[in-house]
């Protein structure tokens, strides 16, 4: 069952769980009532305490005023006589009071003391509150000390002490004492309990009147809050979640005040004003995107034309030029002149060249069309790296430059293309061995990547490629700075990163360990780790 008051929603008896910034605003608004609470009933109960020592002693004050003024008359008439029996007896001011205070005690509330220092009198000898009462009063030249206590009976009492002095009109019995000097004190206590019963009791009361209304005021607070504050604030958050989220139909309705008005007024304008800026960029993206759609339907039929241009050129190349390397080598078998055999192996030499060019450009024409055949078969790489060196070899001597071959790892079966992987192998090869110095080394490495995959390395002591054109060496028809007169169209390692890739490697290069470079190419392992 759900129910709603004041825009608050109570499911099952409850109050619906709010916002974050709702609790952290009511949690200080509790925080601050309360400091407030607690400062303003530390003062009620000071003042309170304060009012009622004053009552008390004020009544004690009075209580000892007259006693002073009785005693100061007594002592104007010489005494007074008071009739026992049949006879009258003089009474002092000393034991006119003690007569009173014993009556007081009896029928009154209070009690009263003189109290003198080293008395002889038993009646008149000092408790230790008046003890320090009369220091008190002599030392600091104080005219009044009192404070509450606890009796021996267990009763609360109001103690309170003024000086014992003797007026000129005493002089008669009180020998030797000036008027300014203090023997002693004027007692007075007077029962508190009751009193202080009902100090206790308006705390008390005074603590549930101050709890109820901080509880009243925390939930009037919280009511307004959310009325006024994280309703319309919650609002206005869903509605932007809705906009961030692309729905741009979201609108706010906020009529808990003006500034809250003003707000989703300008909500409301800023979300219409970003849909229309959205659909104008839609406009602008869907015209961009057709126009590209169309640019690339033209580039695909394009490139369609080269590749096929380079397709059929070069099947049509291989058929005259395959002729004319017969044609080559019968001419070799037949002519007996030694003068005209140069001109048979010159032509001999720029038809394989010829063949070879022609080839490159029918393979990066397969790669690029998406038209390259491969037979797959599980190799070890191991043995098609030898096969590959030994296919270079004859190379290598005629610089006199030896290949190192070494493994970090047992085993290394890949998924590949014999031939094709043989022709990549082959092509880096025979590039370090023309770019290398005579008399130098070229490292072929085996090793296992970071993620488990095959990793041969391939580096030369040759001049290297300037890290400028490292990323630009795999491009076609790229030759870069050739300082070495190698010759080429600049397709032998775009047909390697062509094949690698195809077999789902990856191949860079990078500065070798030897100053030259050093090809890193790195195949899936599907053989067992070594």
């Amino acid at each position: 069952m759900v129910f709603r008051v004041s825009g608050i929603n109570l499911v099952s008896g409850s109050l619906k769980v709010f916002s974050k910034l709702g609790k952290k605003i009511v949690l200080l608004l509790v925080a601050i009532l309360a400091v407030c609470w607690t400062v303003f009933f530390m003062w009620m109960n000071f003042q309170q305490k304060n009012f009622l020592i004053e009552q008390l002693r004020r009544q004690a004050l009075g209580i000892y005023h007259y006693v002073v003024l009785s005693r100061l008359w007594i002592s104007t008439q010489g005494g007074i006589y008071v009739k026992t029996s049949d006879k009258y007896t003089l009474v002092t001011p000393s034991e006119f009071i003690k007569q009173l205070a014993k009556m007081a005690e009896k029928r009154l509330p209070y009690s009263i003391h003189i109290a003198v220092k080293n008395a002889k009198d038993p009646d008149h000898v000092p408790d230790d509150f008046e003890k320090h009462a009369i220091n008190e009063l002599r030392s600091a030249y104080k005219r009044e000390v009192f404070k509450i206590a606890e009796a021996k009976n267990g009763k609360r009492l109001f103690r309170y002490a003024a000086p014992l002095s003797f007026a000129t009109e005493c002089a008669s019995c009180h020998q030797g004492l000036l008027p300014e000097q203090i023997p002693g004190c004027i007692s007075v206590s007077i029962s508190a309990g009751t009193l202080l019963d009902k100090f206790q009791q308006n705390k008390e009361y005074l603590i549930l009147y101050l709890t109820g209304a901080l509880a009243v005021s925390v939930a009037l607070l919280f009511v307004m809050l959310q009325r006024f504050v994280l309703s319309p604030l919650a609002r206005l958050n869903t509605a932007a979640k809705r906009v961030r989220k692309g729905d741009m139909r979201a609108r706010v309705d906020l009529t808990e005040s003006d500034e809250w008005k003003s707000v989703g007024k300008s909500f409301n304008q800023m979300v219409e004003s970003l849909a229309g800026q959205q659909k104008a960029l839609e406009d602008e993206v869907q015209k961009a995107v057709s126009e590209l759609s169309k640019a690339y339907e033209e580039l695909k039929r394009t490139e369609k034309y080269r590749s096929d241009f380079y397709s059929n050129v070069t099947h049509d190349l291989k058929t005259p030029i395959t002729a004319i390397k017969g044609a080559t080598d019968l001419l070799k078998k037949k002519i007996d002149r030694e003068d005209l055999h140069l001109y048979v192996d010159m032509l001999d030499r720029n038809t394989k060249k010829l063949s070879k060019m022609v080839k490159d450009l029918l393979d990066i024409a397969k790669i690029e069309s998406g038209g390259l055949e491969l037979h797959m078969e599980e190799l070890d790489l191991f043995e098609l790296l030898e096969d590959a060196i030994f296919m270079v070899t004859s190379l290598a001597i005629e610089k006199n430059i030896s290949i190192s071959q070494k493994t970090e790892i047992e085993n290394a079966v890949i998924s590949g293309d014999q031939s094709r992987l043989e022709q990549v192998f082959i092509n880096l090869l025979s590039n370090a061995i023309s770019f290398s110095p005579p008399d130098s080394v070229i490292n072929v490495r085996i090793k296992r990547g970071e993620h488990g995959d095959v990793v041969v390395i391939i580096e030369d002591a040759g001049p290297g490629i300037p890290e400028n054109e490292r990323h630009k060496i795999f491009q076609k028809f790229f030759r870069g700075n050739n300082k070495n007169g190698h010759e080429g169209m600049g397709l032998g390692l775009a047909i390697a990163k062509g094949i690698v890739e195809v077999h789902g490697g990856a191949i860079f290069v990078a500065e070798g360990q030897l100053g030259g470079a050093a090809f890193h190419i790195s195949f899936p392992n599907v053989g067992q780790e070594g």
